[in-house]
């Protein structure tokens, strides 16, 4: 990545221009600030519509940014259950618990 925070910059442009500014970019990016996260290099960027994921995708392509699009992400089996805690939840077909002493 040859300018971080122009990556930023254009992603929050990009965000802007595909919500008409009713949403920010802050709604679907990661809790942790980006610029913290990719300094790290790896770690999930955000959650978000396809459509605005798509043209994320071709924003970090203009920045030189290597991202992977998970597409899809939905549970195998019929009956996902869902492991909240606070304000975090995983999402898996079947969970296995352990009481620790």
């Amino acid at each position: 990545m040859n300018d971080k925070q122009k990556f930023i910059t254009d992603l929050r442009s990009a965000a802007s221009r595909i919500f008409n500014g009713w949403r920010a970019l802050e709604r679907y990016a990661n809790a942790m600030p980006l610029d913290e996260l990719l300094a790290k290099r790896y770690g999930l960027l955000m959650s978000a519509p396809l459509s605005f994921a798509r043209l994320v995708m071709q924003v970090a392509e203009e920045n030189d940014v290597a991202l992977n699009m998970l597409d899809g992400g939905q549970a195998k089996g019929e009956k996902a259950r869902a492991l909240l805690l606070d304000t975090w939840y995983v999402v898996a077909d079947t969970f296995r618990a352990e009481l620790l002493t």
